[in-house]
């Protein structure tokens, strides 16, 4: 139908599956040979701070189609992102976008409101990556278990004031901070080995408690505030603003 999106994540326990037979058979993990993973360096930190936490380096993937399903968020993690900026995530969910949405070949051309999967959809993908990563490691797959860990999952929403103050959206940013139930939800639908392993691994709750704010070229400076003063004061969040050229102004911006 019109309304439905045509991006199909897989279930989780489809990416365990192949995730540890294929670590076991061919040391590789999306494909991505263990040569490639990063794994730190003795005597040498690269390690920082990032929205009040500590990460293990200051790399990782911005907003993007690309980290929106699970193995490219983990794909992100083995090769050494620990600042993750999650796929932004938005009230309108149920959009029918031309592919690509982002078609570069000598000159860029970019369809905004570009969520790909519905809301509840896109959380199960974050939490599923976060609690497949502590599998990973609880089981010491291919030595990640001793891998410097230190990682933010940095949500990214958008774009406007009602649309973050949405039931919908609001709900996900609750989930996020308090990602229990999808945690049960995603643990029972493994087998009862994966089950175990990721109740040992004893996965925290939070998923996130950073969010970046991506807002459309033109949104008053007014409404940016607004929108940090919900995200600061009443949802509890760490909050940066990205700030998007055009804020500047036609005249500046072409000026610079």
């Amino acid at each position: 139908s019109s309304s439905m999106v045509d991006l199909y994540p897989q279930p989780l326990d489809v990416h365990c599956r192949r995730v540890f037979r294929e670590a076991a058979r061919l040391g590789r993990i999306y494909d991505l040979p263990e040569s490639k993973f990063w794994r730190g360096k003795a005597g040498v930190d690269i390690s920082t701070r990032f929205h009040g936490h500590p990460v293990s380096t200051p790399l990782g993937s911005a907003a993007g189609p690309q980290n929106q399903l699970v193995q490219n968020i983990v794909l992100t993690w083995l090769a050494g992102g620990r600042a993750i900026e999650l796929k932004t995530v938005q009230v309108d969910d149920a959009l029918v976008i031309k592919r690509p949405c982002i078609d570069a070949h000598t000159v860029s051309w970019n369809i905004e409101w570009s969520q790909e999967l519905r809301v509840p959809a896109s959380l199960r993908e974050y939490v599923g990556a976060h609690l497949l990563i502590h599998m990973l490691r609880e089981a010491d797959v291919l030595g990640l278990a001793s891998v410097p860990n230190e990682t933010v999952l940095d949500l990214s929403i958008g774009y406007d004031l009602k649309g973050i103050q949405s039931p919908k959206v609001r709900g996900f940013l609750e989930s996020s901070l308090h990602a229990r139930p999808v945690l049960d939800e995603l643990i029972a639908g493994l087998e009862p080995e994966l089950r175990r392993l990721a109740d040992k691994a004893a996965v925290p709750e939070r998923l996130s408690d950073s969010i970046t704010i991506s807002t459309f070229h033109g949104c008053p400076a007014s409404e940016i505030e607004a929108i940090c003063e919900f995200l600061l004061a009443e949802m509890g969040f760490h909050t940066v603003v990205k700030m998007n050229p055009p804020l500047l102004g036609r005249d500046r911006l072409e000026q610079i």
